[in-house]
């Protein structure tokens, strides 16, 4: 839980920043502005074909626009947040569980010895796979441990890697990381220069050469 709550708001600092930094905010509004006009003009002349044809085409075009300015952003989270949820797909090891260990070995033959901590049992001696050079040993948590359990095998020349399966994790673990990195970035921009966009009915301002379809309040 603790991991979650880190990596949560960790995630939250970075977008803001990565908003803050490359997201083109005037830009944004403008097109979300010409986007909520495109729709009022579906209202005003829905009785005229020609003009709702075309007010579809620029609709398309505006949420085209706003995609590409959402793109960069995007593209640059996307690695990181990857990252993060593919550690948060397996859940930590369960007192009273088994498991297993799996080691792939470099070359066939080889022999290897599984050293665990005081805290994880291995319950079953070395099975050999030999048409894929690994083995599988049977382990089980005893007591709670914190942190990543220390598994070897020695001699670490004799190794390739050593893969424990860990269990799959809840959903849940996946909304509130989520829900913990969006409340962090919403927090963080609002506070900030960078602010929500929020719509009003369209107006005009005095001394505009041209009008103005919706206004940021």
């Amino acid at each position: 839980m603790t991991f979650l709550i880190v990596a949560g708001v960790a995630a939250g600092l970075l977008s803001a920043l990565v908003l803050r930094l490359t997201l083109d905010t005037a830009a944004l509004r403008s097109a979300f502005r010409r986007i909520q006009a495109h729709f009022l003009e579906f209202r005003l002349f829905f009785d005229e074909p020609r003009l709702i044809w075309r007010a579809q085409k620029d609709l398309i075009r505006a949420n085209a626009r706003a995609l590409g300015i959402i793109l960069p952003p995007t593209l640059i989270l996307a690695l990181p947040m990857t990252w993060v949820i593919l550690q948060l797909e397996t859940a930590p090891l369960r007192v009273g569980e088994p498991t297993v260990v799996t080691v792939q070995l470099a070359h066939a033959g080889d022999e290897v010895t599984l050293d665990a901590p005081p805290e994880i049992a291995v319950e079953t001696p070395p099975v050999h796979v030999t048409s894929d050079r690994q083995i599988v040993w049977r382990i089980r948590l005893l007591r709670p441990i914190s942190g990543q359990p220390r598994l070897t095998a020695r001699p670490s020349s004799n190794v390739v890697w050593l893969r424990v399966d860990y269990p799959a994790a809840s959903w849940w673990w996946i909304f509130w990381f989520f829900a913990i990195s969006s409340a962090t970035t919403l927090v963080v921009t609002r506070s900030g220069a960078l602010r929500g966009v929020r719509f009003v009915l369209p107006s005009r301002r005095a001394g505009d050469s041209q009008p103005i379809p919706l206004r940021q309040r």
